[in-house]
């Protein structure tokens, strides 16, 4: 008779190793569910004489079940960071959260900052999107230590935010590293290394395996002073009457000057300049210029527009970076 032991995996290690050694090659995947049965049947057939029909076949199966691997993932939304003002209240970092293990598992959340040599900002709580509005706000759900954790099914993620309050009186270009760190609430998971079981703590009261040291991961983000200060100066740059002299009176042309200096370091975006045209005056087409360049009246590829119907001039640079200087002219005729 073929020994079915021979078929049988004795060393329960085994499957641990067999486990972490097909999950560990893609830190995105949950594998197989924990608690799936796996059957292994091995069929052996084998003829004893010269009889055609004295055929006899002999079977060994082995079953076992598939351990809960603990597992997570944490990444930063905004790996190169966020700059910031000095002072500032909630100033959000934004990370993913991703259950990379097999089975359901709450993981809880916590945060380092502040490395040596960096500006300690006040982290005021740590959020969970909910309300399904892109970004932080104020009805997302905040995360309390005492919940538990986030429970996360096998592959499911959550958006994370870390809102901060930020110090008066930085230096630019301060630097503050934060992570956000994910530790499994399995009871006695955050003491293991990798490799390590827990008998009877796995869904359903399998076995779980720890497949990172602690049961733990982190991803860093960090804040950036920014002290980018933005003055505007507007001035008569020049006159012109209809007589060639430099008299206002009606029909003379007034050229004005905008000066825009970022000065201090870093970025301000979404800007927008608008020049309403005063009363008493029209505004002469085809007089906008930018650095002594034309730029044209109508909505297109440059940064200038005049709007004739609410009779505004627009200036959009968008995104400018500190140090620099800019110079917008802009012409209008006295009625």
């Amino acid at each position: 008779m073929f020994d079915s032991t021979l078929a049988t995996v004795k060393n329960k290690g085994t499957y641990l190793g067999i486990l972490l050694l097909s999950l560990a090659s893609s830190a995105h995947s949950a594998g197989t569910p924990a608690g799936t049965t796996i059957k292994n049947l091995v069929v052996v057939s084998y003829q004893v004489g010269s009889e055609p029909d004295a055929v006899y076949v002999e079977r060994a199966a082995h079953t076992f079940t598939v351990s809960e691997l603990i597992r997570s993932n944490v990444s930063a939304l905004e790996p190169q960071g966020i700059g910031t003002s000095t002072p500032a209240n909630n100033a959000v970092l934004s990370f993913q959260l991703t259950n990379t293990g097999n089975g359901h598992e709450p993981f809880l959340l916590t945060t380092r900052d502040g490395l040596p040599g960096q500006f300690i900002p006040d982290v005021t709580g740590i959020w969970i999107e909910t309300n399904n509005q892109p970004g932080w706000q104020s009805d997302d759900t905040r995360y309390l230590p005492s919940s538990g954790g986030v429970p996360l099914a096998a592959d499911e993620s959550e958006t994370i935010y870390v809102v901060s309050d930020i110090p008066p009186n930085l230096a630019d270009e301060s630097k503050s590293e934060v992570a956000l760190i994910s530790t499994s609430g399995t009871q006695n998971a955050s003491s293991q290394l990798t490799g390590g079981s827990l008998d009877g703590l796995g869904d359903g009261g399998i076995e779980a395996v720890v497949a990172q040291d602690y049961a733990r991961h982190q991803d860093n983000s960090h804040y950036t002073v920014s002290t980018v200060k933005l003055d505007v100066e507007k001035t008569i740059l020049s006159t012109k009457d209809p007589y060639g002299s430099e008299l206002a009176m009606p029909g003379s042309e007034v050229t004005y000057k905008i000066r825009l200096v970022a000065s201090g370091s870093g970025t301000a975006n979404n800007l927008v300049i608008d020049d309403v045209v005063p009363e008493s005056m029209n505004y002469k087409n085809n007089s906008l210029t930018l650095n002594g360049n034309p730029l044209s009246d109508s909505a297109d590829s440059d940064i200038g527009r005049y709007d004739s119907t609410n009779k505004v001039v627009y200036f959009s640079p968008g995104t400018i970076t500190a140090p620099m200087t800019q110079e917008y002219t802009l012409t209008y005729i006295i009625d």
